[in-house]
């Protein structure tokens, strides 16, 4: 119980900053650009680069509401960046089809942005193979199999900037995956002379990374904060969990179909049944994240059913 309670309060102190954001004039080479980081920040950088314009008002530094800018700048796309993301524009240094400088300016300015708020790492190292066969016979079979691991860190930003970060608690900032495979394959056969088709699909799938969070009420964060939780904020969610430390039921469902080919002079008949989830297996496909019902189902892979179906070509 100590030892909850010890990482609770740790990650208390990374999860109760203001709502407000933070807005940067900078010139880079005679262009001008905003950089906006709001709090609470993913980690994540919207980078939005305009298109072409001979408006030479577009050049002028840009003013802390961007909707003030000249359209041709920012033309309404506010609203398509996602909560939680720092998003940069600049201005270019010129006017006009100018693409090889417009690329510089962009990318100036994300290092620029990389250099001081910190770098992003997502990696993800493993192998693909997948194949297909068709052999004399109407036999055909194909497959897949994919394995590897994802890396992520952004321990530079929760460093430079923890006040931002509080979604990122400072012990989740380098996460990587163990080793996760998974395994697809289909396959089919047309049975000679009485022109039945069998046919059937695998699937062996990794379970999903399993969360669990605590809400902390101001009442309970209050003595180990010394003070309520900021912005008046009723109580704040606490991740206990690794995002990779624990998953659930991993996948392993088979799909099947029969088919019978009826020939009617220049007609076809095709009657089949499909039978989904043969085995009937029941793995929990998502649960519960919160304290008090931990790990409770919430779906399961839908039971094992059959479909019938009549297809005439003519």
């Amino acid at each position: 119980m100590m030892a909850t309670r010890v990482l609770v309060s740790m990650l208390l102190l990374a999860a109760t900053s203001a709502v407000a954001q933070t807005v940067e004039h900078i010139e880079i080479k005679g262009a001008h650009a905003l950089i906006t980081v709001p709090e609470p920040w993913n980690g994540s950088l919207f980078l939005y680069a305009h298109g072409y314009t001979s408006d030479e008002r577009s050049l002028a530094p840009i003013p802390d509401e961007i909707g003030q800018a000249t359209p041709v700048l920012w033309p309404g796309l506010l609203g398509l960046v996602p909560d939680g993301y720092a998003w940069a524009i600049t201005t270019f240094r010129s006017t006009g089809w100018d693409v090889k400088d417009a690329i510089k300016d962009v990318e100036n300015l994300r290092r620029y942005f990389a250099k001081k708020y910190g770098k992003q790492t997502e990696m993800w190292h493993g192998i693909d193979l997948t194949m297909n066969v068709r052999p004399q016979g109407g036999l055909f079979f194909g497959g897949g199999l994919s394995t590897g691991r994802l890396t992520t860190d952004n321990c530079e930003i929760v460093a430079k900037l923890p006040e931002t970060t509080p979604l990122t608690p400072a012990a989740f900032c380098h996460v990587q995956e163990p080793w996760l495979t998974q395994f697809k394959a289909i396959a089919s056969y047309i049975v000679p002379k009485v022109d039945v088709q069998v046919s059937g699909t695998l699937q062996s799938v990794p379970g999903p990374p399993l969360q669990a969070n605590f809400v902390v009420t101001n009442a309970v964060a209050s003595p180990s904060l010394g003070r309520a939780l900021s912005g008046g904020a009723a109580n704040v969610t606490v991740p206990i969990l690794s995002p990779t430390e624990m998953y659930g039921d991993r996948r392993n469902q088979i799909d099947m179909r029969l088919a019978k080919v009826f020939r009617l002079d220049r007609m076809r008949l095709t009657a089949g049944i499909d039978i989904a989830n043969l085995t009937n297996a029941s793995p929990v496909l998502t649960q519960s994240a919160a304290y008090a019902t931990w790990l409770r189902p919430q779906s399961i892979l839908t039971a094992r059913f059959a479909k019938l179906s009549v297809q005439l070509n003519f």
